[in-house]
């Protein structure tokens, strides 16, 4: 095996390494999806609010 190849294949087992601990859902915080610490409303109670804004 050539030192270049040796160097690829090294860093490509350390990156499938890289990936596979941080995609791990183990820790707590870990896993959550997109949008699970927002304050979600319908478009009916986003009417309300922006109506309740002052203008500028």
């Amino acid at each position: 095996m050539e030192p270049r190849s040796h160097l690829g294949a090294t860093y490509l087992l350390g990156f499938s390494f890289l990936l596979l601990v941080t995609s791990s859902d183990g820790h707590i915080g870990l896993g959550k999806g997109f949008g699970d610490h927002i304050h979600w409303r319908t478009l009916e109670d986003g009417k309300k609010e922006a109506a309740a804004r002052p203008h500028y």
